[in-house]
């Protein structure tokens, strides 16, 4: 399938690419993504075909993205940091004040840009975070600037993601009114963590599969099991075990050689991903809504 070269995607706080690469999935044009994460630059640039440019979102302007996205149909997504509203955060600290900010950095580059659609992902609590009223501001000023939007939580298993996490869906359009497409699995038709990982090579703590770098065990004391445990193998799980749980295909790649592969980095960058999948779930639901006006 052709892309439609008329239509330009730019992921902000782009990671290694999980959003961006379920629109690529979907044959969108991806053109750029921004962070100010320069370890993720290999991985989101080899994996998406796009360009990777290492900016702080909140000093980013709307005239530089309006020059890259050019006469094209705007499409502008993205996830901005979400600890500070995490289930595992229990209170915002000092120095997580300024990731509140971010969101309201991608309310203002909408306002510069006005992209023909916005879609914003993130965690659910966005929406009861009492303290804040972040997501209300943001909501309202798409609203105050002429779009349709909607909003939905999603559980994952009920589009194909092999995880009992809620993430927060966000689309909005200057065209009319969008949504996201319906669930495509019931749950006797879950994908299951069995289904996910049960062809891998089975490893021991503190082995690895010599075939596949990213499938290896961390040694473990007695007293250390992690969050994440395999479900059948005494060990933690793998990072190949944690990058598939998140939808990346087998063969993104996630390091440039050996001598450059360090599993803390990539554990933290696949944790802190978009599910491909659920890229894939936004950008179904954005095709559809463009060819609803002809423009796909």
């Amino acid at each position: 399938m052709q892309k439609n070269k008329n239509i330009a995607v730019i992921d902000l706080f782009c990671g290694i690419g999980g959003l961006s690469q379920g629109f690529v999935m979907e044959n969108l044009n991806v053109i750029s993504g921004y962070d100010n994460d320069i370890s993720c630059k290999f991985t989101y640039e080899t994996n998406n075909n796009a360009i990777f440019h290492t900016e702080d979102v909140s000093k980013l302007s709307g005239e530089t993205l309006n020059k890259e996205f050019g006469k094209n149909i705007k499409v502008l997504v993205g996830c901005a940091p979400c600890q500070p509203f995490s289930s595992y955060s229990f209170k915002v600290k000092k120095k997580d004040e300024n990731k509140l900010n971010l969101l309201y950095s991608f309310s203002r580059l909408i306002e510069e840009t006005q992209p023909t659609i916005v879609s914003m992902e993130n965690v659910p609590q966005l929406v009861d975070f009492n303290k804040f009223t972040i997501f209300k501001d943001f909501y309202d000023k798409l609203k105050s600037l002429g779009y349709f939007v909607s909003y939905k939580v999603v559980f994952c298993p009920d589009y194909g993601i092999p995880q009992r996490r809620r993430r927060l869906v966000l689309l909005a359009s200057k065209l009319g009114e969008i949504s996201l497409i319906p669930e495509t699995h019931t749950p006797d038709k879950y994908v299951t963590v069995k289904d996910t990982i049960s062809n891998l090579k089975p490893v021991k703590a503190g082995e690895y599969d010599t075939n596949d770098p990213l499938h290896r065990a961390r040694k473990l004391s007695g007293l250390n099991h992690g969050r994440f445990g395999h479900p059948e193998q005494d060990r933690a799980i793998t990072l190949r075990e944690a990058a598939l749980f998140q939808t990346f295909p087998m063969n993104y790649r996630f390091f440039e050689s050996l001598d450059k592969y360090n599993p803390s980095i990539i554990c933290r960058q696949i944790g802190n991903a978009v599910p491909p999948k659920l890229g894939q779930v936004i950008a179904k639901s954005i095709k559809n809504h463009l060819k609803e006006y002809n423009l796909w």
